[in-house]
């Protein structure tokens, strides 16, 4: 439909036209349309602003004018996108904000729907939507000039709708109306989201207290220690001074394995792997290794010139690092027990993990640098040399650990002067994330069954925390501990974690709860390949006899 002004008649009236010479037509395109439909949506609105979503589902414009709109009248509309965290993830909301009316001197504010208002209401129409005279036709019926013409057209603006000089189309001198009683601020959303996603809403549920907290008397309140282990058989060794005590977690039972002398105390234990033998580091430079089940010494191995403050086992090989920053390799199988030594470190060795495939050994510092060695080993340490050699933290690396789905990544955390944990890629060195922690690092382990990494922490935050893999964001803090956090060790089974603070208590969280479902599910799987090995096997065992008895 075209607004169509007579000149001589002084009406106006609506109708379809292809060629009129003496009438102005006015036509608006799409985007124009548009522009002026969000206008009257977005003042409906406190501060003129709207959800993106709410905007294009309220205004039910087709997307390709609306998407124009923003673009073409940039003075006119303005886009804020801003970043807010819901459920602990970052969330992009996405406004759209009107900033000032259209312009009088322009052509796309009116609409049909203003025009029809022209004869109900007071008029707002501008000069510009006044029809003009074709100053181009000489031959016109009214014989008039070019002056005339423009006397005519003023004439005829101020008898149709009065003097409109200081008269605008759209003014916001007012504030907007309050709403009605009951009314709903669709601004006052969480989120934003399309249509048709297929987000699934996750919870995960962190524990607010610890399930279990047990005393530590005479804990040595030292960083660089490794004080704690638990086995497969789900039972927990601890060095208390002087004192390894086992707290076995099927029964609650808590025995003391052994007593050193005064003026001597442990430094360090570690589980051999899928056994009941505790290796066990001491001030005195040697390692012990124990029966837990008959609560007896098996051996003594000495080769350190300082404290053993660092173990790690691959299968039979014992490996310790010392307060020099040497590492040796010993076989626990042989007489001669030393079968290699690395030396890539100036100060205490405080990190030691073997690689869950054990092909790698990582090694952290209080030199602030962390070493991959490979699983060659040779007396010789000139010949031996780290494959990576990082020396991206500020501070000492004791928190160690390597991914037990990725064998090629590991994690390390620094000190309190670097407060960092780092993501490495060890298939060619380089860094893959790294977040400030605002807390010294003291331990780190990663979760297999929630993809996630648990962190404890020292000054100033005395605090357990769980990051979600590879963000690195963070899903929850478990906080009970009054003093510095010293290790964290994980049971057999994956679900609690365990951790040892200065305060002298362990306290237990259980914090990676099982999925039972997927557990049933996994191990139905493995007993399925299980089988499907067995059958082949049967059958090339059948087959061969068969062959032999045909020949």
């Amino acid at each position: 439909m075209h607004t169509i002004y007579n000149t001589k008649t002084l009406s106006i009236k609506r109708g379809l036209l292809l060629m009129l010479p003496r009438f102005h037509i006015d036509r608006k395109s799409p985007i124009e349309s548009a522009a002026i439909k969000l206008v009257d949506i977005l003042k409906k609105y406190e501060d003129f602003k709207c959800d993106y979503q709410i905007l294009k589902r309220d205004s039910n414009i087709k997307p390709k004018p609306f998407k124009h709109v923003f673009s073409e009248f940039q003075k006119n509309f303005r886009l804020i996108e801003q970043e807010t965290i819901i459920n602990d993830k970052k969330v992009k909301l996405k406004y759209v904000q009107l900033l000032k009316p259209l312009d009088e001197d322009e052509d796309d504010l009116d609409t049909d729907e203003e025009n029809d208002d022209l004869n109900e209401k007071t008029p707002t129409i501008d000069k510009a939507n006044i029809t003009q005279l074709d100053h181009k036709n000489k031959e016109s019926q009214d014989g008039c000039s070019q002056e005339s013409n423009i006397l005519s057209q003023n004439a005829i603006s101020e008898a149709i709708i009065g003097d409109i000089t200081n008269h605008r189309i759209l003014s916001y001198q007012d504030k907007a109306p309050l709403p009605a009683e009951g009314h709903v601020n669709n601004l006052k959303v969480l989120y934003s989201s399309a249509k048709h996603s297929t987000t699934k809403k996750t919870t995960r549920y962190l524990p607010k207290s610890p399930e279990r907290i047990l005393d530590a008397p005479d804990l040595i309140n030292d960083y660089y220690l490794q004080l704690l282990d638990w086995n497969e058989n789900n039972v927990l060794a601890v060095a208390l001074n002087r004192e390894v005590y086992l707290w076995n977690g099927n029964t609650g039972d808590i025995t003391n394995l052994f007593e050193l002398p005064e003026r001597e105390y442990i430094s360090s234990v570690a589980w051999v792997e899928q056994s009941n033998s505790l290796a066990v580091g001491l001030s005195n430079c040697e390692i012990h290794i124990w029966d837990t089940e008959r609560s007896k010494r098996l051996r003594i191995m000495r080769g350190h010139t300082t404290r053993v403050s660092s173990l790690s086992w691959n299968s039979y090989i014992l490996s310790s690092g010392s307060r020099s920053g040497s590492i040796f390799h010993h076989d626990v199988r042989i007489s001669q027990h030393q079968i290699g030594c690395s030396k890539g470190h100036h100060q205490e060795v405080c990190g030691l993990k073997w690689s869950p495939d054990k092909a790698y050994l990582a090694s952290g510092g209080n030199d602030n640098v962390v070493n991959v060695w490979s699983n060659q080993f040779s007396m010789d340490a000139e010949l031996v040399k780290p494959i990576y050699h990082i020396t991206d933290h500020q501070a000492a690396i004791k928190a160690i650990d390597w991914c037990p789905w990725k064998p090629n990544l590991l994690a390390t955390g620094g000190g309190s002067s670097d407060r960092c944990i780092k993501i490495w890629n060890i298939c060619n060195g380089k860094n893959l994330y790294s977040i400030d922690t605002k807390s010294q690092v003291s331990s780190i382990l990663w979760s297999k069954d929630y993809k996630e990494l648990i962190s404890s922490h020292g000054y100033s935050n005395n605090e357990l925390v769980v990051w979600k893999y590879p963000a690195l964001t963070k899903v929850g803090e478990l906080r009970g501990h009054t003093a510095r956090i010293l290790g964290t060790s994980m049971s057999p089974d994956g679900s609690t974690v365990v951790s040892l603070g200065a305060d002298e208590t362990l306290r237990f969280w259980n914090c990676f709860q099982v999925d039972t479902e997927n557990k049933k599910k996994e191990e139905a799987k493995a007993s399925k390949n299980k089988m499907h090995c067995f059958v082949e096997k049967f059958r090339a065992k059948k087959f061969k006899l068969l062959k032999k008895y045909l020949v």
